[in-house]
């Protein structure tokens, strides 16, 4: 019988599968030497942030900048504490993709707090993979590997076209590459979740959780700019009638019902890991935030991912009543606000109005979009198919008093990769994003067809989350207690 060869650091050879088990599972509580326990580090860390915390405001008072040193307190605390536990910087992070509408100046860059928290996650994943010594055996066939490597490098390719586009025929070559500089963080954050997802429905049910907390606040907000007839940060006015479309912390009402959207798809996905209760009451929030955004292509995936979500529990025969009443109760909320207020009438008149005039482009913003894609599609036709104009381009080329910041926007994804990148780009992410579908899980089709389907109206790629979400559909899983730990070192643990 063959000998093992011994883990490092061991001085003594298993004899049987068990003592190698045990061996395993020692591994992964090896002595650290002389580091700190991690409850004098909690505590280390604790005293730190309350002491920056005191000092902070303490500044704050003296000088007058009460509610800035407060901020910069929070946040801080917040950030050592996430350094400290990979789950509080998870939270964070999932939290922070809610927010895209919020941007702040940092070293002369504007950069989105997804971003900043990132860099943290970024060092729980050296942690984790400096630690791991021995890897686990490889759960996925090498042709889904293959395709993996094949999309990533398809991808590296699309941003180095975007970036020589940028750099040579842009209008305003700073502006496309600051955009571009982001997809390149963007995607950096695939890879970083990759290496963190060994157990990725344990990330998925907390960010459900949170990002179902941020949606209540932003709904509360919501109710409370139709109430008051005024508007608030988590509110915009709607272009067509006198009431205020749900856009909580993101940059846009599209954007919060990609976000949401993406999320209901995540969970079907994992739906059996993560529990039929956290599930159906995602379904129930983020439904309802949805449909407060007006945001008819996501309707539209919204109401068949709701019966794909009914016809699959019923023929499981688990929980079809309570499904039912879930999916219910944000209509019962909508008459009873209708009864309270009197106002909810223009409400669901809006509604009513929007499924109405989904292939409406005569008027509205359907009269809009087919402008901005005649425009562009001449642009092309006029400087031909491979020659790309910069990265987000179409708007610093073309004018227009009718939007708030006048110039026009190209909500196109499908589009705008053509005319930024030329063809080359088109097929080079399309390409990427097939081989991407085919290496996820089953049933991913349905973020992937969200995707699609609500890049019609807007371009999610410029921001984190469509790129985090897809890193959770192809993250390995390998099982509970397979990684072995090198002598000394300490991995992030989720918990």
């Amino acid at each position: 019988m063959t000998k093992e060869k011994p883990l490092q650091g061991m001085t003594a050879q298993p004899k049987n599968v068990e003592q190698s088990r045990t061996w395993t599972r020692a591994a992964l509580t090896l002595d650290t030497g002389s580091m700190p326990s991690p409850q004098h580090l909690r505590a280390i860390l604790a005293s730190a942030s309350l002491t920056f915390s005191l000092v902070t405001v303490i500044l704050g008072l003296a000088t007058g900048a009460w509610s800035q040193s407060a901020t910069i307190a929070t946040g801080m605390t917040m950030f050592i504490f996430a350094v400290y536990s990979f789950r509080f910087a998870w939270i964070c992070f999932t939290a922070a993709l809610t927010m895209s509408g919020i941007s702040f100046q940092l070293f002369g860059l504007t950069v989105l707090p997804e971003q900043v928290l990132l860099t943290i996650l970024v060092v729980h994943a050296v942690r984790s993979q400096l630690a791991i010594a021995v890897r686990p055996p490889r759960r996925h066939k090498a042709v889904s590997r293959t395709r993996l490597v094949v999309a990533g490098l398809l991808i590296v390719c699309w941003l180095l076209v975007l970036t020589a586009f940028s750099a040579f025929s842009a209008p305003s070559p700073s502006q496309s590459l600051r955009l571009v500089i982001w997809v390149f963080v963007n995607v950096l954050a695939v890879f970083v979740v990759r290496c963190l997802a060994q157990n990725p429905a344990l990330l998925i049910k907390d960010a459900l959780k949170i990002t179902n907390v941020m949606l209540i606040v932003f709904i509360i907000g919501w109710l409370a700019a139709n109430l008051s007839s005024s508007i608030n940060i988590f509110v915009e006015a709607d272009y067509a009638s006198s009431t205020y479309r749900l856009k909580g912390l993101m940059l846009e009402p599209n954007l919060l019902a990609a976000l949401s959207l993406t999320w209901l798809c995540i969970g079907f996905v994992y739906r059996a890991s993560i529990g039929n209760g956290l599930y159906w009451s995602s379904l129930a929030i983020m439904s309802f935030g949805i449909f407060m955004t007006y945001t008819r292509a996501a309707w539209l995936i919204l109401l068949a991912l709701i019966i794909c979500t009914l016809w699959t529990t019923f023929k499981a025969h688990r929980g079809l009543v309570v499904s039912g009443c879930l999916m219910v109760l944000p209509f019962i909320g909508f008459f009873v606000f209708d009864e309270a207020t009197g106002s909810t009438g223009s409400i669901a008149d809006t509604i009513q109005a929007r499924f109405s005039s989904i292939l409406d482009f005569e008027t509205g913003t359907g009269a809009y979009r087919a402008r901005t894609w005649e425009i562009a599609w001449q642009d092309i036709i006029r400087d031909g198919w491979w020659s790309g104009h910069g990265y987000n381009s179409f708007s610093q080329s073309h004018f227009s008093s009718e939007t708030s910041n006048g110039t026009l926007y190209l909500g196109l994804l499908w589009l705008s990769l053509i005319y930024d990148g030329g063809l080359l780009s088109f097929l080079l992410f399309v390409s990427s994003l097939f081989l991407l579908w085919k290496s996820s899980l089953p049933h991913s089709a349905w973020f992937y067809v969200a995707f699609i389907v609500l890049s019609t109206s807007t371009n999610p790629t410029w921001f984190m989350f469509p790129w985090v979400l897809a890193a959770l559909l192809i993250a390995p899983r390998a099982p509970q207690g397979s990684l072995e730990l090198a002598q000394g070192k300490s991995a992030s643990v989720y918990g």
